[in-house]
C-alpha cells in the first residue's frame, strides 16, 4: 500500500472542515430567542421583575417602555431585555434584545425602552441575560 500524497490529505482535511462548517451553519442557533425560549437566565424572576407599556411610535412601529426592578442586592451590568411582539396564537411577530443603559442597581429600579417593534396583538418583555457585579467601582 502506498502512502497518500500531501495534496490528497490536505484536500480531505479541507472537505471535513467544510462539512463541519456547513453542519454548524445549518444546525440553527441554539441561543436564538423564540416564543418558547425567552431567556438565557432561568430563574431570573426570583431576582428581578419587569413591567411594561406599549405606545405607538412616530414611524408607525411600537415602543415598549417600562421599569426593571431588582429584588437582589447586587448591581447587574450588562443587563439585556428581550422584547417580543406576539400574535393572537403566541407566534413571534418581531423581537429585539436591548441593553438597559447603565445596568440595574441592587434593590432599585431602572427605566428602559425597546424601540422599533412591529405592530402586534400583544407584547412580552423578559430578562434575556445579565451579569452580577461584586463591587461596582473596583476593577479586579
Amino acid at each position: 500500500m502506498r502512502p497518500l500524497s500531501r495534496s490528497v490529505v490536505a484536500l480531505a482535511r479541507l472537505g471535513v472542515i467544510a462539512l463541519i462548517i456547513t453542519a454548524c451553519a445549518t444546525g440553527g442557533d441554539q441561543f436564538s430567542p423564540s416564543a418558547s425560549f425567552t431567556t438565557l437566565m432561568p430563574g431570573w424572576e426570583s431576582k428581578f421583575s419587569v413591567v411594561w407599556k406599549v405606545t405607538p411610535a412616530p414611524d408607525g412601529s411600537r415602543l415598549i417602555f417600562g421599569r426593571v426592578t431588582s429584588r437582589y442586592g447586587q448591581y447587574a451590568e450588562p443587563f439585556l431585555l428581550l422584547g417580543q411582539a406576539l400574535d393572537a396564537s403566541e407566534n413571534v411577530v418581531s423581537q429585539r434584545v436591548e441593553r438597559v443603559p447603565g445596568g440595574v442597581p441592587g434593590f432599585n429600579s431602572t427605566y428602559y425602552e425597546i424601540s422599533r417593534m412591529a405592530v402586534a396583538d400583544h407584547y412580552r418583555v423578559t430578562v434575556w441575560a445579565y451579569s452580577l457585579v461584586e463591587d461596582r467601582g473596583k476593577v479586579q
